[in-house]
């Protein structure tokens, strides 16, 4: 196969799965492959601490862009709709803070945001309750894999405090209980009390 069509088949493939490449740091191939949208570049020296940390990063990223997709297919108001596929796609990485910050980048009013979205879940829950629940989420990502603490509270920019709290809103656990639940469980569980209700009420 040329070499230009090998890209492109690389590149229709990785928008259907993610790919987490293994290469050389000075591979010539890498430019080559520079405009492919991987889930995650791993050097070849650090595969022993990067790779399994890359693809369960990828996999994270995948189901949320599932759930998004969700979202996106569901009757909602096309504002409510934007700003939670937003909140959903960017959950695997940095996840947004709160309604302001999400409402900013959409522009337009938290205030509108939020009561768009309470009467969307007929009042079970807030915005700013669906947030807290993917930040927690993301924290037990992070743990599960051995990230320190303050790298934890870099990535979701909150203090350990705050985690505290916000777990102690969903799940409902302590920090040391919310390290014992397994991520996907934890997933599967917003999945059920949060996005379902969401889905629910638009359908």
């Amino acid at each position: 196969m040329p070499h230009g069509s090998l890209v492109a088949e690389i590149d229709r493939y990785a928008a259907a799965v993610p790919i987490v490449l293994v290469s050389d740091r000075a591979a010539p191939a890498i430019e080559a492959l520079s405009a492919i949208r991987f889930a995650g570049i791993v050097w070849r020296d650090d595969v022993p601490r990067r790779l399994v940390p890359s693809i369960r990063e990828a996999v994270v990223h995948t189901r949320y862009r599932t759930m998004a997709r969700r979202v996106g297919a569901a009757q909602l108001p096309p504002l409510l709709t934007r700003a939670l596929v937003l909140a959903l796609r960017t959950a695997g990485g940095e996840p947004i803070r709160k309604p302001a910050e999400l409402a900013a980048a959409l522009r337009c009013s938290p205030i509108t945001l939020s009561q768009e979205f309470r009467r969307a879940v007929g009042g079970a829950f807030t915005l700013d309750d669906f947030l807290g629940a993917i930040q927690v989420m993301r924290v037990s990502q992070l743990r599960a894999v051995r990230t320190p603490w303050a790298d934890v509270e870099d990535v979701v920019r909150f203090t350990v405090r705050s985690i505290r709290r916000k777990a102690t809103r969903w799940p409902g656990c302590t920090l040391k209980q919310l390290q014992m639940i397994d991520p996907g469980e934890l997933r599967r569980r917003f999945e059920k009390e949060r996005l379902a209700r969401l889905l629910d009420c638009a359908s």
